[in-house]
């Protein structure tokens, strides 16, 4: 197993950020090999008492969502392969009056994924794989007024698991192997989403490090870049209207992965915006169990 194959399963956390969480997994290049599958389940917890109101951070009541996903991914030829990712997700606010729990199935997202160069067929320069996926959206509803009480009053529920749209996403994804055991990635990608959702352009950057033969963590580093829409807070935005809002997310994540043997792993990590724009100040904590065959 080469260093770089660690890391297929274990992307970053943070360009999902303006989805539900986790929904569009951040990517280094390296793919599974011809005939090789792979399927993962992760526990997702993410929460934020602050939140940025256009540039301006407020506090707010609580928000907290969890979101259980399952992936599956399957290599079509050395070049070529396949992933599908799909779950369930639950968001609540603690608001008074409370205004109940959002949740559905998140949005899912199918992905072809094509290796353009290997690094390993080469004496030097880098690996280099496209990506093209469908966003289908989710059973969930977006955050919205609602007249919770029926009394006619509408309530302004504002928190929702996502923007729940369909899309599609583009992206590449450049990668070096510098040592036996370091790795380093990036990954530019943009998403076109419908129904009044603004495009989001996608940049990453990662490294990757095996600690030990079983051993391996990364960190990386992320950027949601919202291409247009309001700010909350101006006039006429009100939650009816919150996934039309230009979103903004800069984020870091740290994560480990140990290696049970060949076939079984499992992963924990952290991750936390450092700063955006109409978004939450979230920190996220995530576990996961994956089984290659």
């Amino acid at each position: 197993m080469k260093i770089t194959e660690r890391f297929i399963l274990f992307p970053s956390l943070l360009a999902s950020l303006a989805l539900p969480v986790t929904n569009a997994y951040a990517d280094n290049p390296w793919l599974l090999e011809e005939g090789q599958s792979v399927v993962s389940i992760s526990y997702v917890n993410e929460a934020f008492d602050q939140k940025w109101l256009a540039d301006v951070r407020s506090a707010i009541p609580e928000i907290s969502q969890q979101t259980t996903w399952v992936y599956y991914g399957k290599g079509l030829s050395d070049t070529m392969m396949v992933d599908v990712l799909a779950g369930f997700v639950s968001s609540s606010w603690d608001n008074n009056p409370a205004l109940g729990d959002i949740s559905g199935m998140a949005d899912t997202r199918i992905r072809l994924r094509w290796n353009l160069r290997n690094e390993y067929y080469h004496d030097s320069g880098p690996t280099i794989t496209v990506s093209g996926a469908a966003i289908f959206k989710g059973s969930y509803k977006r955050s919205q007024l609602t007249d919770i009480n029926k009394d006619t009053v509408l309530e302004p529920n504002v928190h929702a698991p996502g923007d729940r749209a369909h899309g599609i996403e583009l992206a590449v994804q450049i990668g070096q192997t510098l040592t036996d055991a370091l790795s380093v990635s990036a990954e530019l990608g943009y998403r076109v989403r419908f129904n009044d959702v603004p495009d989001d352009l996608l940049i990453n950057m990662g490294a990757y490090y095996a600690m030990t033969d079983r051993i391996s963590a990364r960190v990386v580093y992320s950027f949601v870049l919202g291409q247009s829409g309001p700010d909350i807070g101006t006039a006429g935005v009100n939650p009816n209207v919150f996934h039309t809002t230009k979103e903004e997310v800069e984020g870091v994540e740290i994560a480990i992965d140990y290696s049970i043997s060949h076939q079984h792993s499992v992963g924990v990590g952290l991750a936390d915006v450092l700063d955006g724009r109409n978004t939450g100040d979230s920190s996220i904590y995530h576990m996961s169990y994956t089984y290659s065959f």
